[in-house]
């Protein structure tokens, strides 16, 4: 049993016992059962931090969050010098209304470029400019031992600030280490973005004359990404038929290429290229779920879809999209109240405008008018230009 290897450790207690049962429990799925374990291993040894940490991440998850914040108190108030508890710290304390006592904890900390990152971005959710700008020029001032480290913080600071040409240029400084290749498809999507569509693409193409298949597959799928959030989306498909000649075998790019080829409405190729990587990885839940999803969206292939679409769901049963296709299957087949059931249990996960225009339709056939618009209403505030909500009620009719 867990008790008879853990009491072989040397050193184990039965706080051990308790917390490793608490972590078995969160695989099982049974959040209250793991707190009450990790309840039971702070009890037996109330100086551990990782279990104090442990049971106030399982109370937030519960939904407590004066108990996950004395958990937390406790284990920084014994930790105080723990750079990483004392941002998280802080961050809680930002989120349950404390912002006097988050900001003293940050300001006292030893000011590396994470720090100043997260001042810099707490003040902005304070709605404080002024004095997020203030932090930026100090932050600017500021020598560290590694100046690409502080570059990529700093860079991070100054698209928080809207300050894009010169993220743009602290992004370019990072020429090395594991943070190069995120901040060179980083600065290639701002220049996209500031509207130097053919400078970015130029940078994307300069990163495939490496030898690194990751940096070359990286940057493929980057200039795609920059292509279809131009609108270009043909474009990006060709880019794309590219980077599966040089990289025949890659998840991503064949991925990425059959969510395109779908937007665009060309199902049998994007049924090509999800079946391909079906046979490859025949529990790819991702796949799964996108295929099943192309043939419910843009064909009458229903039960195919729907078989496709429950093998996803046994897979991941509380991935959001996976929840919306069991819900948009349910709707195109008729089962309105089960579509219902489905579509809102994935807008509660997940606020995506998407969902909420398949909710809302569900809501408006069932005559529940009132709670469409509410749903539509919700989902324009996190994007208004969403093209499939956008259809949704052009095809609907619905105007508020």
């Amino acid at each position: 049993t867990l008790e008879q290897v853990l009491s072989q450790r040397e050193n184990a207690s039965s706080g051990d016992v308790f917390y490793a049962r608490s972590q078995l429990a969160v695989r099982a799925g049974d959040l209250q059962q793991a707190f009450e374990l990790a309840r039971q291993a702070v009890e037996d040894n109330p100086q551990r931090i990782e279990f104090l940490t442990w049971a106030g991440r399982l109370a937030l998850n519960l939904k407590l969050p004066d108990t996950g914040l004395e958990y937390f108190r406790r284990a920084f108030e014994r930790e105080p010098d723990d750079h990483d508890l004392a941002l998280a710290y802080a961050d809680l304390l930002a989120r349950t209304g404390d912002a006097d006592g988050s900001r003293k904890i940050m300001s006292e900390m030893t000011q590396t470029p994470d720090v100043m990152l997260s001042r810099i971005l707490f003040e902005i959710a304070a709605a404080d400019r002024e004095a997020a700008a203030a932090l930026f020029e100090e932050f600017d001032a500021m020598d560290f031992d590694d100046p690409e480290e502080k570059a990529y913080f700093q860079a991070q600071a100054a698209e928080a600030l809207q300050y894009r040409p010169r993220a743009i240029e602290l992004y370019g400084r990072i020429k090395t280490g594991e943070r190069a290749l995120g901040a060179a498809i980083r600065r290639a999507e701002l220049l996209a973005l500031d509207g130097y569509m053919d400078r970015a693409r130029s940078e994307l193409r300069d990163l495939r004359l490496q030898a690194d298949e990751l940096t070359i597959e990286e940057s493929w799928l980057a200039e795609a990404r920059i292509l279809r959030q131009a609108d270009d989306r043909e474009q990006a498909f060709r880019i794309l038929d590219e980077a599966v000649q040089q990289l025949p075998h890659s998840i991503p790019v064949l991925y990425t290429r059959g969510l395109l080829a779908a937007e665009l409405g060309w199902v049998d190729l994007a049924e090509r290229d999800l079946r391909v990587i079906l046979a490859q990885q025949p529990e790819n839940a991702a796949a799964l779920n996108a295929l099943g999803y192309t043939l419910t969206d843009q064909t009458e292939r229903y039960e195919e879809a729907e078989s496709l679409i429950r093998q996803a769901y046994i897979l991941q049963p509380n991935e959001p999209s996976i929840i919306d296709s069991m819900g948009w299957i349910a709707y195109r087949q008729g089962r309105l109240e089960e579509a219902k059931q489905f579509l809102r249990k994935a807008w509660r996960l997940d606020r995506n405008p998407e969902i909420a225009a398949h909710l809302g339709e569900v809501l408006w056939v069932l005559g529940e008018k009132e709670e469409a618009v509410k749903t539509w209403r919700e989902g324009q505030a996190v994007d208004n230009g969403n093209p499939v909500l956008l259809e949704t009620l052009e095809r609907l009719e619905v105007e508020f």
